[in-house]
């Protein structure tokens, strides 16, 4: 019965999203172009050479040194194995869906086993630090101070799940396996062509919710649906429409907060379709989303009066 009612309500939304294409093509192109451009002059500079050199840290086990210099210390905090510090380190400073990718990656290397790859995944997830402080706090917010401590509380929250997760995955700091080493003409096309794939679907990923927004705005604008939907959709669109509404700033800063927490469904989309035919669980992830949101939400709520004054 359940399988049946998501059936219904998937097909239901292709089918009105078919009629729009049709009725407002003009609108449609517009938005193709905005995601385009957003895809391209935002996430695609940022992340394609970052997929690039992971792919062939990964291929180079440059993983190792880095994991002798740092990952002692970090492995030990987090209780995960010395090869996934440099995700930790990553995620909190690239933003999603960086800790995805190199979850991933060490998966699928064998660095990690897929428990330890489970609890990654639950933590992190973070944004990128100048969204957090540029955008939201001095574009939207006008106050730079505003957005460091989103960004702060926002990474302090979702690096507490880790101990909530602690006990429940088991992990190993013996994986040490060493790639045999190919070409470096052919692992650099090989990375070259596995990165373009997880963009490209990333694209498609933000032109579909780009849509469903479209739609929500043309026949439901300024409705109490629209409010609750639209900031869960596209994280973007989501901190401009909260950033806009005319309530209290301590209340504002906190669910802020706690929407970039969540990441939004279609980050969500894109860390799914990257974690597809692994045995990593999406279900760790959305729960760990829902987490972090809350307890971003109570820190930044109970500790606004003390840093904003």
């Amino acid at each position: 019965m359940t399988r049946k009612l998501n059936n219904f309500f998937i097909d239901s939304i292709l089918i009105i999203i078919f009629i729009y294409i049709f009725i407002y093509s003009n609108n449609v192109k517009q938005i193709i172009i905005y995601g385009i451009n957003t895809w391209m002059y935002n996430l695609f500079p940022s992340i394609f050479p970052f997929l690039l050199i992971t792919k062939l840290i990964f291929y180079y086990n440059v993983l190792e040194l880095f994991g002798k210099s740092f990952g002692k210390y970090i492995s030990n905090i987090f209780n995960v194995s010395i090869n996934s510090t440099f995700v930790i380190i990553s995620s909190i400073f690239n933003g999603f869906p960086t800790g995805a990718i190199l979850t991933k990656e060490l998966l699928e290397n064998n660095k990690i086993s897929i428990s330890e790859a489970n609890k990654l995944i639950t933590f992190t997830s973070f944004a990128n630090p100048i969204f957090i402080i540029s955008f939201v706090g001095e574009t939207l917010l006008k106050n730079k101070y505003l957005g460091v401590f989103i960004y702060i509380s926002h990474i302090v929250s979702g690096l507490l799940i880790s101990f909530l997760f602690k006990n429940k995955y088991t992990t190993n700091n013996n994986h040490n396996y060493n790639n045999p080493r190919k070409e470096f003409s052919s692992i650099l096309m090989k990375s070259i062509n596995e990165s373009f794939i997880t963009l490209i679907n990333i694209l498609g990923i933000i032109i579909f919710f780009l849509l469903v927004i479209s739609i929500i705005d043309t026949f439901l604008p300024n409705t109490l649906f629209s409010l609750l939907i639209k900031p869960l959709i596209e994280l973007t669109t989501g901190v401009i429409y909260v950033s806009k509404l005319n309530i209290n700033l301590r209340l504002k800063v906190s669910i802020l907060g706690a929407i970039i927490s969540f990441n939004g469904l279609s980050v969500h989309f894109q860390i799914k379709s990257i974690i597809d035919n692994t045995k990593i669980k999406y279900n760790y992830y959305l729960y760990a989303r829902i987490l972090h949101s809350i307890l971003c939400f109570i820190i930044l709520f109970l500790f606004f009066n003390i840093i904003y004054f």
